[in-house]
């Protein structure tokens, strides 16, 4: 059964409801949905809402990556008040990609 690896829907499932998990599954099932899309909503690409608890994985990464640069430059600074506030950003991203199975 092809699953998006994003959201986690399968095909199946868009079968059966005709509506997708999130913005990644038009690239997954592509090839798969292209001509139902074209004929329910004239265009193959995403147009409409993404999930509530649908999370985007490579910002999150991205930002902690910005993070952790900021990071060193409150370090190298000694400006502690910008250091508290950034360790405490990364925390949660680190426990968001945590949650997502990933681990930074």
């Amino acid at each position: 059964m092809k699953v998006c690896k994003y959201c986690g829907k399968s095909l199946t499932e868009f079968s059966e409801n005709m509506m997708l998990g999130c913005p990644y599954c038009y690239e997954e099932f592509s090839s798969e949905i292209r001509e139902v899309l074209l004929k329910v909503q004239g265009k193959v690409n995403h147009v409409g809402k993404v999930p509530k608890n649908y999370v985007d994985i490579e910002e999150l990464q991205s930002t902690y990556r910005k993070l952790v640069e900021n990071r060193q430059e409150y370090l190298n600074d000694k400006d502690i008040v910008s250091l508290i506030k950034v360790e405490k950003e990364i925390d949660l991203i680190k426990a968001e990609l945590k949650k997502n199975g990933l681990d930074v």
